[in-house]
């Protein structure tokens, strides 16, 4: 506890400890993600925070207060078209200026003049002189020197991924559940109150007398082949049954399917962040994910079948109950691969859930008999768990021997600051291109760069510069395909745990706890697998980080309610809880 009230304090968050997230501001939001990846016991030794500029002119995303500037120990601007124009210490930036025979008189701010240039696309001759000179830098480092043998390029992740483990599954479903009761009751009431409704339509929706007839049949001998009135009725009503069952299976899995779809995406971006900084394994989220998600179900569910229950027995009550459970993980799986593959539009995610849906529900042989359809749509009728499911309630209703007679889911960096930490060469990375045609741009054009251990580095440009490109290509989850001769290089004999940090607060914070409580809970996930995880004083590492990030006056306020500075510092405190630093 003591970390997270000192990472609030240091995140000036410590004021919004007891708010919900989502009531923060957008820079307490954003202090707090920061703050959530600093509660590791283990810091992480390279920490990539990535504020988003697009659709910002220059002046108004990348021009910095001219003290704060000089607080970072070196500064790597790029220019659109991922050109390099400068990367060194902040006061040797006016010299570089006018080495390059770029005029910045004593009124100018020199980065801003920087800034200016690197708002356009790389084209006269003052300009490419700066490009030239970019392979030599102020700081002494040379793109030569990144190819010394204390670095290995960096093939994949720079950071290994979390196995499963049940003491993560316990902080997450606790963490989980705190934000599904606190922030979603309305939508679980609403759910709730659906599933009733449906059973009080379907209850009063069907006669009473459907359950009536057995579906048997006398084997007598010369037996008149004819339907009597009685007959003909006794088969209506069966009918009626088997629709009336039908729907008691799919009623309460649709409704899932829709609110799955819909909620699923969203949450997943979540995931994928934590879990790639290392919080937890992605097993441990899809198991805990469908637990949280079947908890409104075990509450709905029982009250629903109690409702529709006209047998009035306790085998079809629980035979019903194991079936419809079944459908409804099967119908969750559906919901989550079309969400998975429509992440960013819900209402195209929604529309391929139904059509899945509908698809497996059309090959279920309860609209269409099967034998009816094609043989390769009768072969692949069997991967329709709505069939197997609707011919396992047949069964129950008439089989099992009725017709007796008759037919019928802390921080410590030991690093030096002199030693190269980080470093690439020719890096290129263009976009555009393909089999399917159409111009090529440039993103990253051949630019080389070092990071030293233990070293605050600012990387500054306009919007469309390449800087979160760049910065995913040190992260080693960039989305583009490097260029031939593009390398990535680490400091050989050291592991690197890594976390990146893109600032869209609304993608990167668990909303609904206090800014203690998200710390908290990162300080124990992403402690979980150290070895003397028992001796982590979680309490105490995130105190420190929060007063080391000026966020504990805002502790226990909800993350939601938090300004956008404090989000920020949150969402770096997120990152350094680990024991081991990135």
């Amino acid at each position: 506890m003591k970390i997270v009230c000192d990472l609030m304090s240091e995140l000036v968050i410590s004021d919004t400890a007891d708010n919900r997230v989502e009531t923060c501001s957008g820079g307490e939001q954003k202090r707090i993600v920061i703050a959530c990846e600093l509660t590791s016991h283990i810091k992480p030794n390279m920490l990539c925070i990535d504020e988003p500029t697009s659709g910002l002119d220059s002046n108004a995303a990348e021009v910095p207060n001219n003290d704060l500037l000089h607080m970072f120990d070196n500064i790597y601007v790029l220019a659109k078209g991922g050109v390099c124009l400068y990367s060194g210490v902040a006061h040797h930036l006016r010299q570089h200026l006018k080495d390059n025979g770029i005029e910045c008189n004593e009124k100018q701010v020199p980065i801003e003049v920087l800034l200016k240039l690197s708002s356009k696309e790389i084209s006269n001759k003052n300009d490419n002189n700066i490009e030239e000179k970019s392979g030599i830098y102020n700081n002494g480092v040379n793109c030569d020197q990144i190819l010394v043998s204390n670095m290995r390029p960096v093939f994949g992740s720079l950071s290994i991924s979390k196995r499963f483990s049940f003491v993560d599954l316990y902080y997450l479903l606790s963490r989980s559940l705190t934000h599904t009761f606190r922030c979603q009751w309305v939508s679980l009431l609403l759910q709730f109150i659906c599933f009733q409704m449906l059973g009080i339509v379907m209850l009063y929706g069907f006669s009473a007398d459907i359950i009536l007839p057995d579906g048997c049949v006398e084997l007598e001998f010369g037996a008149e082949c004819y339907q009597t009135e009685a007959e003909i009725r006794d088969e209506i009503l069966i009918k009626q049954n088997i629709k009336y069952n039908c729907c008691l299976l799919l009623a309460v899995p649709f409704v899932v399917l829709i609110v799955m779809s819909v909620t699923f995406g969203s949450n997943f971006r979540v995931f994928r962040s934590q879990q790639q900084n290392g919080w937890y394994s992605t097993g441990t989220y899809l198991w805990c994910r469908t637990i949280v998600d079947l908890i409104p179900i075990f509450i709905a569910l029982p009250v629903f079948l109690w409702i529709t229950n006209r047998y009035n027995t306790i085998t079809f009550y629980v035979f019903t109950f194991a079936v419809i459970l079944l459908v409804i993980i099967c119908t969750q799986s559906a919901a989550q691969l079309a969400s998975l593959l429509f992440m960013n539009d819900t209402k195209v995610a929604l529309i391929v859930a139904i059509l899945i849906h509908a698809t497996i529900f059309f090959m279920s042989n309860s609209l269409i008999p099967v034998k009816e359809l094609h043989y390769i749509m009768q072969e692949l009728s069997h991967l329709s768990y709505i069939r197997h499911a609707y011919e396992c309630i047949i069964i129950m209703l008439y089989g099992f021997d009725r017709c007796q007679g008759k037919v019928s889911l802390i921080y410590t960096t030991t690093v030096m600051a002199s030693e190269m930490a980080i470093a690439w060469t020719d890096l290129r990375v263009s976009v555009g291109s393909g089999v399917l045609g159409g111009k090529e741009k440039r993103i990253l054009c051949g630019i080389c760069g070092a990071f030293t251990s233990g070293s605050l580095n600012a990387l500054m440009g306009s919007s469309g510069s390449g800087k979160s490109t760049l910065l995913k290509c040190l992260n080693a989850n960039n989305e583009y395909v490097l260029s031939d001769g593009s390398a990535v290089y680490v400091k050989s004999g050291q592991q690197m745990s890594k976390c990146f940090i893109y600032q869209d607060q609304n993608e990167r914070i668990m909303t609904g706890l206090t800014v203690v409580q998200a710390l908290t809970y990162s300080s124990k996930l992403k402690n979980s697998n150290n070895c003397s995880v028992e001796m982590i004083d979680h309490k105490n590492n995130v105190s420190v980080l929060m007063e080391e990030l000026l966020i504990s006056d805002i502790a226990d306020n909800v993350i939601e309610k938090c300004s956008s500075g404090q989000i920020k510092r949150i969402c770096i405190a997120l990152e350094l809880t680990s024991v081991v630093k990135p």
